[in-house]
């Protein structure tokens, strides 16, 4: 609901339009109106109090939207650092295998079997005997 209050200042009309929100009290059900600009501020400080006509304490409760945006942005924030880490913690296990890959061709490399730990003068003929699976 819009009001045009109008203003006298130095023998001047000045015109203005206030929205106004209806509200009803909790504690006896009077229907009233407040600003919107109050409205608002209300919201966003619950807690804050106001009364109604007859004298009753009113307040909003609940978070405001700056409290909201917060509680996004931290949540936001929270499971970035969860992916960072588990994007971190796969990279370096990657790297460990890696790591442990070329040390296994490198012993493989001098001769040693990836099976049995045994050095052998020719790896490749052993390996097709003795280990045929893992030519597969």
């Amino acid at each position: 609901m819009s009001v045009k209050p109008a203003y006298v200042s130095r023998g001047e009309i000045v015109t203005e339009y206030i929205n106004f929100r209806l509200e009803t009290c909790c504690a006896c059900s009077v229907p009233f109106f407040i600003p919107e600009y109050l409205y608002k501020r209300l919201v966003n400080n619950p807690g804050e109090g106001f009364y109604c006509p007859n004298g009753h304490g009113q307040h909003y409760t609940g978070k405001s939207e700056d409290q909201k945006k917060i509680e996004q942005l931290q949540k936001q924030m929270e499971w970035d650092n969860r992916e960072k880490e588990r994007l971190t913690n796969e990279l370096l296990d990657t790297i460990s295998n890696n790591k442990k890959l070329e040390r296994q061709l490198k012993r493989v490399h001098k001769g040693v079997c990836p099976c049995c730990n045994r050095t052998f003068v020719n790896l490749q003929k052993h390996m097709e005997t003795k280990h045929p699976e893992t030519n597969k």
